[in-house]
């Protein structure tokens, strides 16, 4: 019988390639130049100018990096969702949970699968496994345009529940916005997944290896 060791060892090689893969895109941006200003209302325009000017061709280098990288939004997005999935599968598989958070009750309901993802760490108040999971189900339902519960709740606290200020929704997870493609690295984002080791360090966390 398969265990969740196994099942990690296993995955292992693939997702060790994908984060290789998402690294690769990402240094698209790491290696672009990041020119700032730092300024007040009180300067001219003429000061603004002339740093325009001083940086032309930083801020040109660095505006080529981004439309780059947004260009390859669905790979990189195919690359962070395939990993949600291989995670989400794991969860599915091999976590015992069977208690759901009370505010979670509602939206979770009776759906044994959300339940098994009610663990790990907390960020913004959802435990990671249920952001997998609604990570996971954006993914593989993008296409398809509407998502259901619990995935509405958990990506409506992950838009408020942070410290930008009152009424501010965080357009990474606000699914009123044009997240779209790009949701599936914001999730890997957050969840701090850009390399193969806190990956592995989480998921035996939350399948208690």
């Amino acid at each position: 019988m398969q265990t969740a060791q196994d099942y990690i060892n296993q995955t292992a090689s693939a997702v060790k390639h994908l984060f290789a893969g998402i690294d690769h895109y990402i240094q698209i941006l790491r290696s672009a130049p990041t020119p700032v200003l730092i300024t007040d209302n009180k300067q001219s325009d003429a000061i603004l100018k002339s740093w325009i000017t001083a940086n032309q061709a930083d801020i040109e280098r660095s505006r080529d990096a981004q439309r780059k990288f947004f260009a390859e939004k669905h790979a990189l997005a195919t690359l962070c969702g395939s990993i949600l999935q291989i995670a989400s599968m794991a969860i599915r598989r091999y976590s015992k949970n069977e208690s759901v958070p009370p505010e979670f009750l509602a939206c979770i309901g009776t759906n044994k699968n959300a339940m098994r993802h009610c663990i790990g760490r907390r960020l913004r108040e959802v435990p990671i496994g249920l952001l997998i999971y609604a990570g996971r189900n954006h993914y593989n339902h993008l296409e398809e345009g509407k998502l259901h519960e619990p995935n509405l709740t958990i990506f409506e606290m992950m838009a408020t529940n942070h410290t930008y200020g009152f009424g501010i929704r965080d357009p990474a997870f606000d699914l009123h916005g044009n997240v779209g493609w790009n949701l599936p690295s914001n999730v890997t984002s957050i969840l701090e997944w850009r390399a193969y080791e806190r990956y592995e360090a989480d998921m035996s966390q939350l399948l208690t290896i």
